[in-house]
């Protein structure tokens, strides 16, 4: 039988992602595949299920009333946003080892983002199907990001905001795709 190698754990132990806050978030296409377009003089120019996905980013706020979205970027091969979380319930009084796997997948962020991803891979077999092209592929999980202070939040929706202007500089970068 042959052994997986063991993943990492990237989420926070312990904290309840149900709980009000903010939240950067940050998806990447499998691979690291540019997807989703491709940077013309430090603008994002949106392909096809690049524009798939910024709709799909934009409607997480209609569906989840507690959600506002604060900011996002499409780049060539992941996404980055700001969403906040107000009046959800409290599920501090879990013990999380005593979680199931079926009962943290409900709360809130996780789920917002596995609805986003089997949205926009939906939406993308389909527009591919037409052209003859593969649906967009996410790289399995998410980072996370809980942003605790105003300053943290002013770097952070400003490193939103330059992505497409410094992408040559992004931990993401790869000039192929």
């Amino acid at each position: 039988m042959k052994h997986l190698p063991q993943r990492k754990q990237i989420r926070l132990k312990n904290y309840d992602y149900s709980q009000s806050g903010y939240y950067f978030i940050t998806l990447c296409t499998k691979d690291q595949k540019h997807s989703l377009g491709q940077i013309q003089e430090g603008v994002m120019a949106l392909n096809p299920y690049g524009q798939i996905v910024d709709r799909c980013i934009s409607k997480i706020e209609d569906i989840y009333a507690s959600v506002k979205l604060d900011c996002k970027v499409v780049m060539p091969n992941h996404v980055h946003f700001i969403i906040s979380t107000v009046g959800i319930p409290n599920l501090a009084n879990l013990n999380f080892k005593e979680v199931s796997f079926q009962e943290r997948s409900k709360m809130l962020i996780p789920k917002i983002l596995q609805q986003f991803k089997t949205a926009t891979i939906k939406l993308t077999k389909e527009l591919g199907r037409q052209h003859g092209m593969l649906p967009l592929q996410w790289q399995r999980g998410y980072y996370d990001h809980i942003i605790r202070s105003e300053a943290s939040y002013q770097q952070i929706y400003a490193y939103i905001e330059t992505n497409p202007l410094k992408w040559t500089l992004d931990k993401y970068y790869s000039d192929s795709g």
